[in-house]
């Protein structure tokens, strides 16, 4: 929530602030290669002594059956949490992230839950393959690798995770190409495949690229879109990694224009 009073040259304020209510997206973060949100993926990883809640939060399951529950109702506790004794620890493992190409990395792992908590990691690289399950979990640190994993223990009387976000710093550049004009000729870094469809292929020494948009079509009226095929495709030179885009014009018809693009990803 934003509340804004105005004032004028004179000191003068506006009587009530204007209040507006919006949500926000996740901050941009320059240099992170790769950023995720386990709760808002809908938990995919694997859980281990735990479900998801009602609240869409991570809880745990009962550590007891029926046989232990006192004989009438009235002796039943108020709260669920009271009624059961619940597991401890739960775990909660991410599936395997896949950035793309070997790059080195500082993960962190923000976690909101309550407990005691613990976050070990595990990676490959390119060359080792995305199969981690042979590995061991190990504690954080700056790596060099394709496949990362990360597992997520907690340790409480009522242990519950309610947010999971991981990010993966490091060295991030941005490959900004303007006035590209989709109908003309071949390029070091453009290449023509029909009326409004292309391909952009880096110009920065990027390893991987993690975004790629046309963040501004020049003079053309409105209802303009963009269609973004590929974003780890090649060049028919061999230049890659490159990213591949189709434009369309106000009647959904592929179309070319005049248009500025930009790739993002970590540096190689």
């Amino acid at each position: 929530t934003f509340a804004c009073i105005v004032y004028d040259s004179s000191g003068n304020s506006s009587q009530n602030p204007k209040v507006i209510t919006a949500t926000l997206p996740d901050p941009r973060m320059n240099n992170a290669v790769d950023a995720w949100n386990e709760k808002s993926d809908g938990w995919l990883g694997t859980k281990t002594d735990c479900f998801v809640n009602h609240e869409k939060n991570l809880e745990a399951t009962g550590a007891e059956t029926f046989d232990d529950l006192p004989a009438t109702f009235a002796e039943l506790a108020d709260t669920w949490a009271e009624i059961v004794t619940s597991n401890s620890p739960i775990v909660y493992q991410t599936e395997v992230r896949d950035i793309n190409t070997d790059v080195t990395v500082s993960p962190l792992v923000a976690v909101e839950a309550s407990g005691t908590y613990t976050v070990k990691m595990r990676h490959a690289t390119d060359a080792e393959g995305a199969d981690l399950s042979a590995l061991p979990y190990t504690d954080l640190s700056q790596v060099s690798c394709r496949y990362i994993q990360f597992e997520i223990t907690v340790t409480g009387t009522t242990p519950l995770i309610r947010d999971i976000a991981p990010i993966l710093d490091g060295e991030v550049l941005i490959d900004d190409q303007n006035d590209i004009d989709t109908s003309g000729l071949d390029t070091a870094t453009f290449e023509s495949l029909g009326v409004g469809h292309f391909k952009i292929g880096v110009s920065k020494n990027i390893a991987a690229i993690t975004s790629a948009q046309i963040v501004a079509k020049q003079g053309v009226g409105g209802g303009w879109t963009d269609s973004l095929e590929n974003k780890s495709t090649t060049l028919v030179d061999g230049i890659t990694p490159a990213a591949e885009f189709k434009l369309y014009n106000s009647s959904n018809v592929l179309a070319d224009a005049l248009v500025d693009v930009q790739l993002k990803g970590p540096k190689a």
